[in-house]
């Protein structure tokens, strides 16, 4: 009020020295009032870092609409789930509801509410005491349930900086001093990894072990879908639900495949090409989860297996693998579902097959593989989707192919794979239990915590 920017640049280091959980909020606003805008910047970036405890503080009860709406709207709350913002909009609402209930299905649009367990919902339900409020919140529940989304958004991410974890699913395990039989290959098991905590934790295993999956990510949910098993390559699919750890079985996809491409666009999943038995696929289904039913919807130019497929902006990118005449391609090319248009885009560098593939800030990495020397790579290379262009980036520490390849909070993450052995003077291949990140900002790798088990041929996703 003084006028003097001095002073007021002390004040601000010293209240953003002072940020706690119990003050940010009205720091924030305070910021805000004066026009601190350097000072509502820290504090804002405080609030959605620590939000869980922020979210616990009565602070929170006397914020206004304007800024509980601005706060739980923001793709920036680092959350362990939905269910803590879901929580600290209910308790703002209860803590004065007669005037505040009228604003309940504008607050719950801004929540993710359809990855919030229904069980929690039912539980706030029953501890409603407001009428008014209790009804509204049953209205919410039946349109999440009937999957109607009048009133809420059904199909909704985790927001950018919630907490996630890496799910590596299914794959095999080929050890140099394991007994090679075929139990000992094929892993029901699923781990995650928790990217806050840098550690692996056990998830509910699938019914069926599955090498080269199909494995995507859709509505808070996990798909893996297909691969072999033995010497059955495999049509059906199962559904991870991540808040109740549990699965549940879904329509088998109209052909049976393993090393596929499979992905998510529009709310539905595409599955493409693969080993169908005795020859190669080329055709194309795509899977409505509304209705757990595939249909057919075209071919690929030509049939292709072992090779990379991920989904950006509407489009759908195939890059590598094999066909007919070579079992190693560079080839890149794009497929616009609504058009039915192929587009040929620039190849890779290398030519190679059974690689890993993700998408990280606006460039398709891919990572290791096959190559036609037959030579297992450390090699990485990444397109950008801007400037349709190819360049290598610093190879991996180890080599691999068929590594579990995703990407999140700004870091590209790899698996397990194969590496090349000499066992008894013969050249084989063995799993192996590596694991490590890609920093794309500093162009360096760093080693991350072994899987439990050395694994290959696994999926990965990120959710």
């Amino acid at each position: 009020m003084l006028q003097v920017p001095e002073v007021v640049d002390g004040c601000c280091e010293y209240l953003c020295r002072e940020l706690h959980s119990s003050n940010a909020l009205g720091i924030l606003r305070f910021a805000e009032a004066h026009n601190c805008r350097q000072l509502a910047e820290v504090a804002a970036n405080f609030v959605h870092s620590n939000f869980p405890k922020v979210a616990l503080e009565d602070e929170l009860l006397d914020i206004p609409y304007t800024l509980l709406v601005k706060v739980i709207a923001s793709e920036a709350l680092r959350v362990d789930s939905e269910y803590q913002v879901f929580n600290a909009a209910l308790r703002w609402i209860r803590h004065d509801v007669v005037p505040r209930r009228q604003y309940v299905f504008e607050i719950l649009s801004h929540v993710r509410i359809a990855l919030v367990p229904v069980g929690l919902i039912d539980q706030a339900i029953a501890e409603c005491r407001d009428v008014s409020l209790k009804i509204a919140l049953r209205s919410v529940r039946k349109d999440l349930t009937s999957r109607r989304g009048q009133l809420v958004p059904l199909r909704v991410c985790p927001r950018v900086c919630a907490k996630k974890s890496i799910y590596v699913i299914g794959g095999s395990r080929r050890e140099q001093s394991a007994g090679w039989t075929p139990t000992d290959w094929i892993f029901e098991s699923v781990i995650k990894y928790d990217i806050f905590r840098r550690e692996w934790i056990e998830s509910a295993p699938m019914e069926i072990g599955r090498i080269l999956p199909g494995v995507a990510a859709l509505g808070g949910k996990i798909y893996v879908i297909g691969g072999e098993r033995g010497s059955q390559i495999l049509a059906n699919g199962e559904v991870y639900d991540t808040q109740n750890n549990n699965w549940e079985p879904m329509a088998p996809m109209n052909v049976p495949r393993c090393e596929f491409g499979l992905c998510t666009l529009g709310g539905t999943l595409y599955a493409m090409g693969g080993w169908i038995g005795e020859d190669i696929g080329g055709s194309i289904e795509c899977y409505d989860p509304m209705k757990n039913a595939w249909r057919m919807v075209g071919d690929l130019p030509e049939p292709k297996f072992s090779m990379g497929v991920v989904s950006f902006e509407g489009l759908i990118y195939i890059v590598g693998g094999c066909n007919t005449h070579s079992r190693y391609l560079t080839d890149l090319i794009s497929y616009n579902p609504v058009t039915n248009e192929w587009t040929k885009l620039a190849c890779m560098q290398t030519a190679r097959c059974q690689m890993g593939v993700a998408i990280l800030d606006r460039h398709l990495y891919v990572v290791g593989g096959n190559s036609s020397q037959q030579e297992i790579l450390r090699t990485v290379e990444r397109y950008s989707f801007d400037e349709d262009k190819w360049s290598m980036v610093s190879p991996m520490t180890v080599r691999r192919s068929s590594p579990a390849v995703a990407a999140a909070d700004g870091l590209l993450y790899v698996a397990g794979g194969d590496q090349p052995c000499e066992i008894n003077f013969y050249r084989a291949q063995i799993t192996i239990a590596s694991f490590e990140c890609y920093d794309p900002i500093t162009d360096q790798w760093k080693v991350c915590p072994d899987l439990p088990t050395s694994r290959s041929e696994a999926g990965a996703v990120v959710v």
